[in-house]
């Protein structure tokens, strides 16, 4: 008699099957995730449904799109958790922007991670992390979902969405043409750029103004940078504890002018609250 083990190393497609016998909406759009990842493990798929399904209920009230939003960002920080060795790192997912990436220095050759998840990141529409996108990891990473806090950012979530679907993106537009378009001079584009982004400030990502402040710096349009400064701060000025988030999404690669810009703000904002309010 010879024992013999065999492996059992099924595919993302068998392990679905099995993890998920009777796909419901939330598990169709799991098996969509799981498979552009390449997620195998049995185990794991089954954790991640679960948490993925109390996300999903908490985001029910705020549409399909911030729901499938908060599946993507589940699985990624579900499996980065469980599997650590097979998937991104958390701080990976936080910090990636694939705009961003355009505009780094074409010297810099991109890590070894960054070609590795950049193209499955954008297979599923995962061009950086938000702020829902964080709820959602931090969720994972705590183990737990604190109703309030998921569904007041869902909430913010989808008034940007529908911003976004009222209009075709004039920011989207307008870096389009600057990569697409050769007879159309310089200063007109980046006026161009500009002027979309103080459009849409409220649901552009600072991690995407940045960059554009930075390119107009490349280029010299120092009034067409500030400009765009000005607008960021007057949208966020009056909820400050959000920009100070705000700030810590733009990173390490802030625009120094941005960064000037913030540090002031800073310091001269007073805090209307009653002192005796914020103490009781």
């Amino acid at each position: 008699v010879v024992d013999t083990t065999v492996p059992f190393e099924p595919t993302t497609e068998e392990a679905c099957a099995i993890a998920f016998e009777k796909p419901d909406s939330l598990q169709v759009e799991l098996v969509r995730i799981a498979t552009v990842l390449g997620i195998t493990n049995i185990r794991v798929l089954v954790k991640i449904e679960r948490q993925a399904r109390r996300a999903w209920e908490l985001a029910e009230a705020f549409g399909t799109e911030v729901q499938k939003q908060s599946t993507t960002a589940v699985v990624l920080a579900g499996w980065s958790v469980l599997e650590p060795d097979e998937a991104p790192s958390l701080e990976f997912l936080r910090n990636f922007n694939s705009f961003g990436a355009l505009m780094q220095d074409s010297e810099k050759a991109p890590s070894m991670e960054q070609v590795k998840w950049s193209s499955r990141l954008r297979q599923l529409d995962f061009s950086r992390a938000d702020e829902f996108d964080r709820v959602m990891f931090d969720s994972v990473e705590m183990g737990r979902f604190d109703a309030d806090v998921v569904q007041a950012q869902a909430a913010e979530t989808q008034r940007s969405y529908l911003a976004r679907n009222n209009e075709k993106t004039k920011f989207e537009s307008a870096w389009n043409r600057y990569h697409d378009t050769l007879n159309v001079d310089d200063h007109t584009i980046a006026e161009e750029i500009a002027a979309a982004t103080i459009s849409e400030i409220a649901v552009i990502s600072p991690g995407n103004i940045n960059s554009t402040v930075n390119f107009l710096d490349q280029f010299g349009y120092s009034d067409l940078r500030n400009s765009i400064i000005e607008s960021f701060i007057s949208q966020y000025k009056e909820k400050f504890q959000l920009l100070d988030k705000a700030g810590a999404f733009f990173g390490e690669r802030i625009n120094p002018n941005i960064k000037e810009r913030l540090e002031r703000l800073k310091k001269d904002y007073v805090d209307p609250r009653n002192p005796e309010d914020v103490l009781a």
